[in-house]
């Protein structure tokens, strides 16, 4: 099976905070590990001995290693079962539902209720007179419905409105026998309104969330590469200049500010397959006040499993925990390790150099970005909300650009104007949001179009 591989040189590490820079989404797994953090500086290959993914990084596996020979080097356990454990406070809520009979049409009259039995049993050779629901009205009338659940159980869903909620209530069709003996069949359609939420309750739920190891995405400006859409997990001369193999875990906090909800979404839902009948009477609304999950560090981790350093960002920046990656950036003589986040309100790209001599991670940059985009998760054809951190002074061309590199979309935003809105006119998929300014690129932000 294809491996991952991630190599960082960094030993004396320095955190900065910079203006935000969009590095990429490295989605391709990478057989080997950049021979620049190989000890040797040649390459190895690097497969899986189990089934799961690569791109799965959340499960513990062991990384064969191979060399130019194809013999096996080294077998490393990878961790991939540690987790980072919370909790949430929920508020249940609940709501009456009401339904109304939106219209009816005849399709069917007979002339009494013996002759209406007859052609049940001459269309449905299973029919049993036993399955007639009956309902007495005040005026006389009845009204008859048929439960099909012993005979064709699944017949219930499709001739009953929102059978899994009302049950046989709401008939799709029915008959009605009249006082006079005339009996009437009808196909109806329902309508569903609500009243408003209550609160009934809250409760504490314990929360995991999977501490998968951080790919890494190679970028070395040295050799050209402006960038690069591989990554991989483990190195050995990223962090120091011995033979032993390392790799980065994350550290996860709780946060009032972030993308991605701790429990996925605000207001979790119960789901029904037949989402046009679907009754939601009750809910659950998170309301702890830190219910966003933040990256707040990682850790460089030895192939034996020992932790060799224990990082944590600096106060105020909070890394995207849905980048489940981080990019390594060679220029010159220095090596950055590079996240993307946000720092004091404004999406961020935190830098860290790496002294391979030291064995010491600082950062080093950090800076605000100066193009925001809301949402960053989206549907289609939901305005995407715009604003800069600046004046707009000459003016910005914004560009959509999808993830195979084709330009969908391009609106030009007047000089002075700090805001605007735009649709993204293609279908679901990633796409790249850049600000150009002067014919330069000065910004760029991933969205995700569901």
């Amino acid at each position: 099976m294809v491996a991952m591989t991630l190599v960082i040189a960094y030993n004396a590490i320095a955190q900065t905070v910079t203006g935000h820079f969009y590095l990429g989404s490295p989605q391709t797994v990478a057989l080997s590990m950049p021979k620049e953090f190989a000890s040797d500086n040649t390459p190895l290959i690097f497969l899986y001995d189990n089934t799961n993914s690569p791109y799965d990084n959340t499960k513990e596996n062991n990384l064969l290693i191979y060399d130019e020979n194809l013999n096996l080097k080294k077998t490393i356990h990878l961790q991939g079962d540690k987790t980072f454990d919370y909790q949430l406070t929920y508020q249940d809520q609940e709501r009456d539902a009401y339904v109304d009979e939106k219209r009816r049409e005849q399709f069917r009259e007979y002339g009494s209720y013996e002759e209406f039995i007859q052609n049940m049993k001459t269309n449905t050779p299973s029919f049993c007179e036993s399955s007639l629901i009956v309902k007495e009205q005040e005026n006389g009338d009845r009204i008859i419905s048929v439960d099909w659940s012993n005979s064709y159980s699944q017949y219930n869903f499709q001739f009953f409105f929102a059978y899994k909620y009302f049950g046989t209530k709401y008939p799709k069709t029915y008959f009605v026998w009249h006082k006079d003996g005339i009996v009437t069949g009808y196909n109806a359609s329902y309508a569903v309104t609500y009243s408003e939420w209550k609160t009934v309750g809250t409760h504490v739920e314990n929360k995991q969330e999977p501490l998968g190891r951080l790919r890494l995405c190679n970028i070395n400006l040295n050799n050209g590469d402006g960038r690069n859409d591989c990554f991989f997990e483990v190195s050995q001369t990223l962090f120091n200049e011995d033979e032993e193999f390392e790799y980065i875990i994350p550290k996860y906090k709780l946060s009032s500010n972030g993308k991605r909800p701790a429990d996925g979404e605000d207001v979790i839902k119960p789901w029904d397959p037949y989402q046009d009948e679907n009754i939601v009477t009750t809910q659950t609304v998170v309301i702890s006040e830190d219910k966003y999950l933040a990256l707040t560090g990682f850790q460089v981790v030895s192939e034996n499993g020992d932790i060799i350093k224990d990082l944590n960002f600096d106060s105020g920046f909070e890394g995207y925990i849905e980048d489940s990656y981080a990019f390594v950036i060679t220029i010159g003589n220095n090596t950055y390790l590079a996240f993307d986040g946000s720092s004091d309100g404004n999406d961020a790209t935190v830098f860290y150099k790496i002294d391979k001599t030291s064995t010491d991670i600082k950062q080093v940059m950090k800076a605000p970005a100066s193009m925001k985009l809301f949402p960053s998760v989206t549907d289609r054809n939901t305005p995407i909300n715009i604003s800069f951190g600046d004046d707009n002074p000459s003016g910005s061309e914004i560009v959509v650009v999808s993830a195979n590199g084709t330009e969908v979309k391009k609106q030009a935003i007047p000089a002075g104007e700090t805001s605007a809105q735009m649709f993204i006119p293609s279908g679901t998929g990633i796409y790249c949001v850049s600000r150009v300014q002067a014919n330069k690129v000065t910004d760029t932000r991933k969205i995700i179009v569901k």
